[in-house]
C-alpha cells in the first residue's frame, strides 16, 4: 500500500508481515461531508472524526515497510502501539520526534479503577470502561 488511509483503524492483533505500509495515514481525522455520506451507506450514524489507529499486538518483520507512515497529531490523537511483535522491523525509517505521545495513553484514560472498600494497593478489581 502507498499512502493508505487507515485512519480509525481497528488492527489489533493483525498480521501485518510483509506489508508495505509507505506513507500511509494512522492518524486521526475529521470526516468532510462527502465522506460522511459515503459511510452512511454502511453505517446510519458514522462518526464525524475518526480516533488514530489501533495497532496493539499486531505482528511485523524485516518486510514491513513503515516508511513515511502519519503516526498522528495533537489534533486527533496518535497510534496505539502496546504489545507490539515488532520482530525485525527498520523502526529508523520512523520519524519519531513527531510521536509526542502514544494512543495507548488515551485508550488507558478511558478505563477506571472500580474502587473498592478495604482493598489494598495492588489488589484492585479489573478496569471497566466508563460511560
Amino acid at each position: 500500500m502507498f499512502e493508505a488511509h487507515l485512519e480509525g483503524a481497528r488492527l489489533a492483533g493483525a498480521h501485518l508481515e510483509g506489508a508495505g505500509l509507505l506513507g500511509t495515514h494512522f492518524e486521526g481525522k475529521a470526516l468532510a461531508g462527502d465522506e460522511l455520506a459515503c459511510l452512511r451507506a454502511w453505517m446510519p450514524h458514522p462518526p464525524q472524526v475518526l480516533s488514530a489507529a489501533d495497532l496493539r499486538g499486531v505482528f511485523l518483520n524485516t518486510h514491513t515497510y513503515l516508511d513515511g507512515l502519519h503516526a498522528g497529531n495533537d489534533q486527533y490523537g496518535y497510534i496505539a502501539l502496546a504489545d507490539v511483535h515488532w520482530s525485525d522491523v527498520n523502526l529508523t525509517v520512523i520519524d519519531w520526534t513527531k510521536l509526542k505521545r502514544l494512543g495507548d495513553a488515551t485508550l488507558a484514560g478511558q478505563l477506571t479503577f472500580e474502587e473498592e472498600e478495604g482493598v489494598q494497593f495492588g489488589e484492585r478489581s479489573l478496569p471497566i470502561p466508563t460511560q
